[in-house]
This record gives structure tokens, C-alpha cells and sequence, in this order.
């Protein structure tokens, strides 16, 4: 009898927990914010039956794509896959937070050089898979200032329009915090991490 084979959802899940938890594995070493990510679910079981009760473990986009489950929308900077910090948020709303650590170098996020001119061009995702571009400055931090700002604005609107984004309280919730977070950052002066 052939072997057989059979992929769930968690499942899969599960599987890119493991590889982004693996010390030294691929998703550590070509992406250094997984360094340290671990996971906080005793097994394969206890991760199912969390998930399978989860808003949003079966659903999918416009595009027909499942929702991604994120470990640190709620806890920021969190580093654990657990019940109490992960949620599943849409790809747009994943794509929206990203912070793109490895292209942007060490400018602050939002922010590249452009060796041409010597300033520095400031843009956004927007979270519909395209990049706005916000303008070009003289300092890194001001160009950071017009991200934080056009951050606060898409976040905002996603909230007002996104029907997906608006039933999902967990998630409003969380999107508030990123906005308070921003928002603090902005009136501090600091940079968002």
C-alpha cells in the first residue's frame, strides 16, 4: 500500500513554526529577526487546537489567499509563538507592518539612501502590494517622521474600510496599539522600531 500523505492547514503552520524556531536553520540565517524565535506551544496538538479555534484560521482574502499568523502585532517585538501573542491577520494587514530590516540597511524603517543625490527618500506600504513613495529629505529622521506619519494614515484607513479588519476585534485591538505606539514615537521624537 502506498504511502499517503495528508496536509492540513495547521499543519503546514506548524511546519513553518518549526523552520523559523530552527537555531541555525534557514529562516535564522537568512533572516536575522527570527534569531531567537521560539516556540511556546508544547506540541503539535496543543498548536492545532489552539489554532482551529482561532478567528480567521480559515479564512481567506480577496485574492483567495489564507490568513497569515502573526506572532507580534500584539506583543510588539515579541519573539514566542504562543496562544496569548499570536494572531491571524490578513496578507494585506502582515504586508502593512513589515518592516523590511534587511533592504533598508541601517537607516531607520521607512528610509533609504540615495547615494545620487545624498538625501534620503522616505516611503510606505501601503499594504495592497505596492510602495508609496513619500518624498526625499536632507536627514534620515525627518524622512522617518513622513513614514511614521503615512503609517498612522494607512493603518487609520484600513480600520474606517476594511470589513475583514473591522469584525475582527482581536485585530482592531491591535492595530490601535501599533497606532499609539506610532503615534507616541511621533510626539517623543523617537525612532519606531
Amino acid at each position: 500500500e502506498p504511502l499517503v500523505q495528508c496536509y492540513t492547514r495547521s499543519g503546514m503552520l506548524w511546519k513553518g513554526i518549526r523552520k523559523r524556531c530552527k537555531v541555525g536553520g534557514h529562516h535564522q540565517a537568512t533572516m536575522p529577526t527570527y534569531i531567537g524565535t521560539t516556540s511556546g506551544f508544547k506540541s503539535f496538538q496543543d498548536f492545532a487546537e489552539w489554532a482551529t479555534a482561532q478567528y480567521g484560521y480559515l479564512h481567506k482574502d480577496k485574492s483567495g489567499m489564507y490568513w497569515q499568523l502573526d506572532k507580534d502585532l500584539k506583543v510588539h517585538g515579541n519573539k514566542q509563538y504562543n496562544p496569548e501573542s499570536c494572531i491571524f491577520v490578513p496578507q494585506r494587514v502582515n504586508c502593512l507592518l513589515i518592516a523590511s530590516n534587511s533592504s533598508r540597511g541601517d537607516y531607520p524603517i521607512g528610509v533609504t539612501y540615495r547615494k545620487q543625490s545624498g538625501k534620503f527618500q522616505a516611503g510606505c506600504s501601503t499594504g495592497e502590494g505596492r510602495q508609496e513613495y513619500l518624498g526625499v529629505f536632507d536627514c534620515p529622521f525627518v524622512a522617518h517622521k513622513a513614514w511614521q506619519q503615512y503609517k498612522i494614515k494607512i493603518i487609520q484607513r484600513f480600520l474606517a474600510e476594511d470589513e475583514e479588519v473591522k469584525n475582527h476585534a482581536e485585530l482592531v485591538a491591535a492595530l490601535l496599539m501599533q497606532i499609539q505606539r506610532l503615534e507616541d514615537d511621533l510626539l517623543q521624537g523617537r525612532e519606531t522600531l
